[in-house]
């Protein structure tokens, strides 16, 4: 799926929709994780299903399901980076500079060609998750207005 383009293709989509600034960041990103454009042969820049596009390149008879990431249960731990989510078991650990640096996707360039992939996750600069308190402020507001722009960081 790397090899052939197709994951640089739907991280492309991703990376450029501006939906992280926007009140559809929630709504988007799960439906992204479904489908992506319309029904379409894999080869083809039109997109369907991360999930269906992904089971392609899986071995016959193999089941794959997306799970649900909750990040607000690694927003309460004192060090995010700690958490075994964050390890080679799952997505990988990160180094101060945040390079993944082990686990599943620490050997993939990124679509710009760098050698490693970069995550900032919490307590690093620019790292943040979703979090209970941003999840309540979004969910507080009454006018669409106050949903329309990039998210200030909590204090």
């Amino acid at each position: 799926m790397k090899t052939a383009g197709v994951y640089d293709r739907i991280g492309f989509v991703h990376k450029y929709s501006g939906l992280h600034e926007g009140p559809g960041f929630f709504t988007w990103h799960r439906e992204y994780l479904k489908s992506i454009g319309s029904p379409a042969p894999v080869h083809s820049s039109s997109l369907t299903r991360f999930e269906l596009v992904f089971r392609r390149y899986l071995p016959a008879g193999s089941r794959l399901g997306l799970p649900y990431w909750d990040s607000s249960l690694e927003s309460e731990l004192p060090d995010p980076r700690e958490s075994v989510f964050f390890s080679s078991l799952f997505v990988g650990a990160s180094n101060s500079t945040g390079q993944i640096v082990d686990g599943p996707f620490s050997d993939w360039k990124t679509m710009e060609g760098d050698h490693r992939l970069v995550r900032f996750v919490p307590n690093m600069e620019n790292g943040e998750l979703l979090n209970n308190a941003r999840i309540d402020i979004v969910l507080e507001q009454r006018k669409i207005e106050n949903v329309l722009s990039a998210p200030v960081q909590l204090e």
